[in-house]
Protein backbone atom coordinates (compact mmCIF):
# COMPACT_ATOMS: atom_id res chain seq x y z
CA UNK A 1 0.00 0.00 0.00
CA UNK A 2 2.79 2.40 0.89
CA UNK A 3 4.72 1.68 -2.30
CA UNK A 4 1.62 2.37 -4.40
CA UNK A 5 0.96 5.83 -2.94
CA UNK A 6 1.52 8.56 -5.55
CA UNK A 7 3.35 11.74 -4.52
CA UNK A 8 3.93 14.98 -6.43
CA UNK A 9 7.67 15.15 -7.17
CA UNK A 10 9.22 18.43 -8.29
CA UNK A 11 12.74 18.71 -9.70
CA UNK A 12 15.69 18.13 -7.37
CA UNK A 13 16.41 21.86 -7.39
CA UNK A 14 12.83 22.60 -6.31
CA UNK A 15 12.99 19.88 -3.64
CA UNK A 16 16.16 21.51 -2.24
CA UNK A 17 14.47 24.93 -2.24
CA UNK A 18 11.45 23.58 -0.34
CA UNK A 19 13.68 21.80 2.20
CA UNK A 20 15.68 24.99 2.76
CA UNK A 21 12.47 26.97 3.37
CA UNK A 22 11.18 24.31 5.79
CA UNK A 23 14.51 24.14 7.63
CA UNK A 24 14.49 27.88 8.22
CA UNK A 25 10.81 27.97 9.20
CA UNK A 26 11.10 24.99 11.56
CA UNK A 27 14.16 26.49 13.25
CA UNK A 28 12.14 29.63 13.96
CA UNK A 29 9.18 27.58 15.18
CA UNK A 30 11.44 25.55 17.47
CA UNK A 31 12.80 28.75 19.03
CA UNK A 32 9.30 30.17 19.50
CA UNK A 33 8.11 26.87 21.01
CA UNK A 34 11.04 26.76 23.43
CA UNK A 35 10.28 30.33 24.56
CA UNK A 36 6.58 29.55 25.09
CA UNK A 37 7.37 26.37 27.04
CA UNK A 38 9.86 28.27 29.20
CA UNK A 39 7.34 31.02 29.90
CA UNK A 40 4.75 28.41 30.85
CA UNK A 41 7.20 26.75 33.24
CA UNK A 42 8.15 30.12 34.73
CA UNK A 43 4.52 31.06 35.39
CA UNK A 44 3.90 27.79 37.24
CA UNK A 45 7.22 28.01 39.09
CA UNK A 46 6.39 31.53 40.27
CA UNK A 47 3.11 30.32 41.76
CA UNK A 48 4.79 27.38 43.52
CA UNK A 49 7.52 29.71 44.81
CA UNK A 50 4.89 32.02 46.29
CA UNK A 51 3.15 29.11 48.02
CA UNK A 52 6.47 27.95 49.44
CA UNK A 53 7.25 31.43 50.71
CA UNK A 54 3.83 31.90 52.35
CA UNK A 55 3.80 28.58 54.17
CA UNK A 56 7.45 28.34 55.22
CA UNK A 57 8.17 31.96 56.26
CA UNK A 58 5.67 32.12 59.05
CA UNK A 59 4.48 35.37 60.57
CA UNK A 60 4.69 36.40 64.20
CA UNK A 61 2.04 34.82 66.38
CA UNK A 62 1.19 31.97 64.03
CA UNK A 63 0.05 28.94 66.09
CA UNK A 64 1.89 25.65 65.56
CA UNK A 65 -0.49 22.77 64.86
CA UNK A 66 -0.59 19.55 62.85
CA UNK A 67 -2.93 18.76 60.01
CA UNK A 68 -4.58 16.17 62.23
CA UNK A 69 -5.36 18.93 64.75
CA UNK A 70 -7.24 21.09 62.27
CA UNK A 71 -8.83 18.74 59.76
CA UNK A 72 -10.10 15.21 59.27
CA UNK A 73 -9.15 12.98 56.35
CA UNK A 74 -11.99 10.77 55.13
CA UNK A 75 -11.25 7.97 52.68
CA UNK A 76 -13.59 6.96 49.86
CA UNK A 77 -15.46 3.72 49.26
CA UNK A 78 -15.44 1.35 46.30
CA UNK A 79 -18.72 -0.12 45.04
CA UNK A 80 -18.50 -3.24 42.84
CA UNK A 81 -17.98 -2.59 39.14
CA UNK A 82 -21.06 -4.67 38.44
CA UNK A 83 -23.22 -1.72 39.51
CA UNK A 84 -21.44 0.86 37.31
CA UNK A 85 -23.54 2.51 34.60
CA UNK A 86 -22.94 5.20 32.00
CA UNK A 87 -26.56 6.30 32.22
CA UNK A 88 -27.82 8.66 34.91
CA UNK A 89 -31.16 7.86 36.50
CA UNK A 90 -33.14 9.49 39.35
CA UNK A 91 -31.84 6.74 41.66
CA UNK A 92 -28.15 7.05 40.69
CA UNK A 93 -25.26 9.33 41.58
CA UNK A 94 -21.97 10.07 39.87
CA UNK A 95 -19.00 8.08 41.14
CA UNK A 96 -16.07 10.49 41.29
CA UNK A 97 -12.63 9.10 40.38
CA UNK A 98 -9.29 10.93 40.06
CA UNK A 99 -9.47 10.97 36.27
CA UNK A 100 -12.82 12.78 36.36
CA UNK A 101 -11.14 16.00 37.48
CA UNK A 102 -9.38 16.14 34.10
CA UNK A 103 -12.25 15.29 31.77
CA UNK A 104 -15.82 13.99 31.51
CA UNK A 105 -14.85 11.27 29.04
CA UNK A 106 -15.39 8.42 31.51
CA UNK A 107 -18.40 9.44 33.60
CA UNK A 108 -19.78 6.56 35.69
CA UNK A 109 -22.92 6.41 37.83
CA UNK A 110 -23.80 4.06 40.67
CA UNK A 111 -27.05 3.43 42.57
CA UNK A 112 -27.44 5.90 45.45
CA UNK A 113 -27.96 2.91 47.74
CA UNK A 114 -24.37 1.82 46.97
CA UNK A 115 -22.85 5.26 47.72
CA UNK A 116 -21.04 5.71 51.04
CA UNK A 117 -18.80 8.78 50.76
CA UNK A 118 -19.96 12.06 49.25
CA UNK A 119 -18.29 15.25 48.03
CA UNK A 120 -19.39 18.63 46.71
CA UNK A 121 -17.63 20.99 44.31
CA UNK A 122 -16.28 23.00 47.27
CA UNK A 123 -14.73 20.05 49.06
CA UNK A 124 -10.96 19.56 49.10
CA UNK A 125 -10.15 16.20 47.58
CA UNK A 126 -6.80 14.40 47.60
CA UNK A 127 -5.70 11.93 44.96
CA UNK A 128 -4.21 9.05 46.93
CA UNK A 129 -2.52 7.39 43.97
CA UNK A 130 -0.49 8.55 41.00
CA UNK A 131 0.99 9.41 38.79
CA UNK A 132 1.17 12.11 39.89
CA UNK A 133 0.62 11.24 43.52
CA UNK A 134 -1.08 13.69 45.93
CA UNK A 135 -3.13 15.75 43.53
CA UNK A 136 -5.22 18.38 45.32
CA UNK A 137 -8.56 18.55 43.55
CA UNK A 138 -11.99 20.14 43.70
CA UNK A 139 -14.96 21.03 41.53
CA UNK A 140 -17.20 17.93 41.31
CA UNK A 141 -20.30 16.66 43.12
CA UNK A 142 -20.97 12.99 43.73
CA UNK A 143 -19.81 9.93 45.66
CA UNK A 144 -16.05 9.41 45.67
CA UNK A 145 -14.09 6.17 45.39
CA UNK A 146 -11.13 4.76 47.34
CA UNK A 147 -8.56 6.49 45.16
CA UNK A 148 -9.68 9.80 46.71
CA UNK A 149 -9.66 11.18 50.22
CA UNK A 150 -11.53 14.25 51.49
CA UNK A 151 -9.86 16.85 53.72
CA UNK A 152 -12.56 18.20 56.05
CA UNK A 153 -11.37 21.40 57.81
CA UNK A 154 -12.33 22.37 61.34
CA UNK A 155 -13.50 25.82 60.28
CA UNK A 156 -13.27 27.14 63.82
CA UNK A 157 -9.49 26.83 63.38
CA UNK A 158 -8.67 26.87 59.68
CA UNK A 159 -10.04 28.62 56.61
CA UNK A 160 -11.03 26.17 53.86
CA UNK A 161 -9.17 28.08 51.12
CA UNK A 162 -6.08 28.41 53.32
CA UNK A 163 -6.07 24.63 53.80
CA UNK A 164 -6.59 24.04 50.05
CA UNK A 165 -3.51 26.07 49.14
CA UNK A 166 -1.45 24.71 52.04
CA UNK A 167 -1.97 21.19 50.70
CA UNK A 168 -0.74 22.33 47.28
CA UNK A 169 2.60 23.77 48.38
CA UNK A 170 5.75 21.91 47.28
CA UNK A 171 7.18 21.01 50.70
CA UNK A 172 4.24 18.82 51.69
CA UNK A 173 4.36 17.09 48.29
CA UNK A 174 8.02 16.20 48.90
CA UNK A 175 7.09 14.89 52.35
CA UNK A 176 4.28 12.73 50.94
CA UNK A 177 6.46 11.30 48.15
CA UNK A 178 9.24 10.48 50.63
CA UNK A 179 6.91 8.62 53.01
CA UNK A 180 5.04 6.89 50.21
CA UNK A 181 8.28 5.48 48.83
CA UNK A 182 9.45 4.33 52.29
CA UNK A 183 6.20 2.56 53.23
CA UNK A 184 6.92 -1.13 52.74
CA UNK A 185 4.32 -2.76 50.54
CA UNK A 186 2.19 0.38 50.54
CA UNK A 187 1.54 2.74 47.65
CA UNK A 188 -0.48 5.90 47.99
CA UNK A 189 -1.30 8.62 50.51
CA UNK A 190 -2.79 7.76 53.89
CA UNK A 191 -4.30 9.88 56.66
CA UNK A 192 -1.70 8.45 59.03
CA UNK A 193 0.98 10.06 56.87
CA UNK A 194 -0.78 13.42 56.62
CA UNK A 195 -2.09 13.85 60.18
CA UNK A 196 1.27 14.60 61.90
CA UNK A 197 2.44 17.10 59.26
CA UNK A 198 3.05 20.52 60.89
CA UNK A 199 1.06 23.59 59.93
CA UNK A 200 1.37 27.13 61.30
CA UNK A 201 -1.85 29.13 61.49
CA UNK A 202 -2.42 32.88 61.80
CA UNK A 203 -5.82 34.23 62.85
CA UNK A 204 -8.83 33.25 60.73
CA UNK A 205 -8.99 36.80 59.33
CA UNK A 206 -5.34 36.62 58.30
CA UNK A 207 -5.87 33.17 56.79
CA UNK A 208 -8.70 34.56 54.63
CA UNK A 209 -6.45 37.45 53.55
CA UNK A 210 -3.59 35.09 52.63
CA UNK A 211 -5.96 32.82 50.71
CA UNK A 212 -7.41 35.78 48.79
CA UNK A 213 -3.91 36.90 47.75
CA UNK A 214 -3.08 33.38 46.55
CA UNK A 215 -6.42 33.21 44.69
CA UNK A 216 -5.50 36.35 42.76
CA UNK A 217 -2.07 34.97 41.86
CA UNK A 218 -3.59 31.60 40.90
CA UNK A 219 -6.03 33.33 38.53
CA UNK A 220 -3.20 35.27 36.88
CA UNK A 221 -1.07 32.11 36.62
CA UNK A 222 -3.95 30.26 34.96
CA UNK A 223 -4.49 33.15 32.55
CA UNK A 224 -0.83 33.09 31.53
CA UNK A 225 -0.82 29.29 31.29
CA UNK A 226 -3.83 29.36 28.94
CA UNK A 227 -2.11 32.04 26.85
CA UNK A 228 1.11 30.04 26.44
CA UNK A 229 -0.79 26.79 25.85
CA UNK A 230 -2.77 28.48 23.04
CA UNK A 231 0.49 29.76 21.58
CA UNK A 232 2.00 26.26 21.62
CA UNK A 233 -1.11 24.86 19.93
CA UNK A 234 -0.95 27.59 17.28
CA UNK A 235 2.72 26.81 16.59
CA UNK A 236 1.89 23.11 16.17
CA UNK A 237 -0.88 23.99 13.71
CA UNK A 238 1.45 26.31 11.79
CA UNK A 239 3.96 23.50 11.44
CA UNK A 240 1.25 21.23 10.01
CA UNK A 241 0.09 23.89 7.57
CA UNK A 242 3.66 24.47 6.35
CA UNK A 243 4.12 20.77 5.69
CA UNK A 244 0.79 20.64 3.85
CA UNK A 245 1.78 23.64 1.75
CA UNK A 246 5.22 22.19 1.01
CA UNK A 247 3.88 18.87 -0.31
CA UNK A 248 0.91 20.27 -2.21
CA UNK A 249 2.94 22.66 -4.36
CA UNK A 250 1.89 25.81 -2.47
CA UNK A 251 5.16 26.78 -0.80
Amino acid sequence: MVESVQIPLPSLAEQQRIVAVLDEAFAGLATAQAHAEKNLQNARALFESHLHSVFTHRGQGWAEKTLGDVCEFVGGSQPPKAVFSKTKTPDSIRLIQIRDYKSDNHVVYIPKAQARRFCTADDIMIGRYGPPIFQILRGLDGAYNVALMKAVPDETQINREFLFYFLKHPAILEYVIYHSERAAGQIGVTKETLAPYPIALPSLDKQAEVAADIDALAAETQRLARLYERKLAALAELKKSLLHAAFSGQL
